[in-house]
């Protein structure tokens, strides 16, 4: 099944799911994906593949009035993402 916009077929492992949302978006954080306790690990082996993130540090408030930190990755080159997503998805 392939995805409609973009003509992605679905993702089918951590990996391909967090490029997949990074393409779709822009960018990926912990917080689209707080049940994946691999994120980070994910992250690099993408950046392993050659995927360049623009990282940037986001300070909010949790739902107890809590300041938290995270990392927002930002996909700086959506055509060279999609070739990989391509590639690890065959």
């Amino acid at each position: 099944m392939e995805h409609k916009q973009n003509k992605m077929k679905k993702p089918t492992t951590n990996k391909q799911e967090l490029l997949f949302t990074a393409i779709e978006k822009g960018s990926v954080s912990l917080i689209d994906f707080p049940y994946l306790s691999g994120f980070r690990t994910r992250i690099s082996e993408l950046r392993k593949d050659g995927i360049i993130f623009k990282t940037e540090t986001i300070t909010q408030l949790n739902r107890f009035g809590r300041k938290i930190r995270y990392h927002k990755h930002i996909l700086t080159d959506k055509t060279f993402a999609l070739s990989v997503y391509n590639k690890i998805t065959k």
